[in-house]
């Protein structure tokens, strides 16, 4: 449930995706993506492995090692 409640605040703060977002305002939320990315790709989840992608995707985050 943690997982979809930052997914859905960064959702709120983009207006649903229409705008990236600024990882200096976020930047406990973009770290907690980025570390918990792992362990949501094992629960093969395929909604919530894509609400992760796509926040990444609001950081222009396109790999894991930008």
């Amino acid at each position: 449930m943690q997982c979809y409640f930052v997914t859905h605040l960064l959702y709120v703060f983009s207006d649903w995706g229409a705008q990236p977002l600024c990882r200096s305002l976020f930047v406990e939320e973009l770290c907690f993506l980025l570390r918990y990315m792992p362990q949501v790709l094992r629960l093969k989840d395929p909604e919530l492995v894509a609400e992760f992608v796509h926040c990444l995707r609001l950081f222009q985050v396109m790999s894991a090692c930008t």
